[in-house]
């Protein structure tokens, strides 16, 4: 139970509750409101060896949509390990999301995982500019750049 319990974390897509800068689940909040174009996706685990795939196919049924999304932010501020399989795993993501022409921001990565990152090089390769400390902030230079590239940008709410 506990092998398969790790190997399916709880992962949630979500939105913006109207009127705030808080992101929650949109399956557990109706009321919490999707972002055109961005994914954002929150895993609830440790990620190491044991689902590193579990992670792969999620992105893969959000980007392999009809209408994929231009960028993924993963929201990593439940994440409180990361093994070098799953830094591997974090490497062949940002690879693949980029031969797909598709973003990859992270939020909210804790000490430990992010010492990982930075020793594997995978912080550098990924981009120091595509981390931040909040979904919030990130949700921000993802509206930003989109409009300095002219594409138009769908809010869902007007932030406080």
């Amino acid at each position: 139970l506990f092998i398969v319990v790790q190997t399916k974390p709880n992962a949630s897509l979500l939105g913006r509750l109207p009127g705030t800068r808080i992101y929650r689940s949109l399956e557990r909040h109706p009321e919490a409101e999707p972002i055109h174009g961005l994914a954002i996706l929150r895993i609830d685990a440790s990620f190491y060896f044991a689902n590193a795939e579990f992670l792969r196919d999620t992105l893969a049924e959000i980007t392999d949509s009809p209408k994929p999304p231009h960028t993924v932010l993963l929201d990593a501020s439940a994440l409180n390990d990361l093994d070098s399989s799953g830094d591997t795993a974090f490497r062949e993501i940002h690879r693949d999301l980029n031969r797909s022409g598709i973003d990859l921001f992270i939020a909210g990565v804790k000490g430990s995982p992010r010492d990982v990152l930075l020793r594997s090089g995978l912080y550098e390769e990924i981009g120091p500019q595509q981390f931040f400390y909040t979904v919030d902030a990130a949700v921000k230079r993802i509206n930003a750049q989109r409009k300095l590239k002219n594409v138009p940008i769908v809010e869902s709410t007007n932030v406080r």
